[in-house]
């Protein structure tokens, strides 16, 4: 199943290289949500942070639908989401998908480009693919994706 990486109708981005140049232009004043610490959407986020080099903070919640909420709302910019619960908001407009994982475009959004069509090679093939066992792995990124949790599990909370 594919994620989306989604944002508010009102974050003023419209392609996944905008919204890094955005990134990079105002370095930690972006914040991006997910379901929670550790889940497959914050390693996704991650994974395109560090892929990208960008210096955006992480706000966990205790769920998906809280966090989706909080993007559309604009008090998150952005977030990873399983497309089956982003693609209603998306449809209605309530938020705007940048990229698709995977390594094609989503039949149920086939105008939106892939990560990699988008500009992140990181994330094409290996978006942190699902397992058998629901491991993520991260192909080619495993070095930066654990220097990148331990660093985060080691923030003071």
């Amino acid at each position: 199943m594919p994620n989306a990486l989604i944002v508010p109708p009102s974050l003023p981005v419209n392609s996944v290289r905008e919204l890094i140049a955005m990134a990079k232009a105002q370095p930690g004043k972006l914040n991006y949500a997910s379901s929670g610490t550790g889940t497959s959407l914050h390693l996704a986020a991650e994974l395109f942070r560090v892929t990208a080099g960008l210096d955006m903070q992480h706000i966990p919640y205790k769920g998906g639908a809280q966090a989706q909420t909080d993007v559309m709302s604009g008090q998150a910019q952005l977030m990873f989401n399983v497309l089956p619960s982003a693609l209603p908001q998306i449809r209605a407009g309530k938020l705007r998908a940048l990229a698709v994982t995977g390594k094609s475009r989503s039949s149920a959004l086939p105008d939106v480009p892939t990560m990699i069509e988008a500009g992140v090679p990181g994330l094409h093939g290996h978006y942190l693919e699902r397992h058998p066992r629901h491991g993520r792995y991260a192909e080619g990124h495993r070095r930066k994706l654990n220097e990148a949790l331990v660093k985060a599990m080691n923030r003071p909370r």
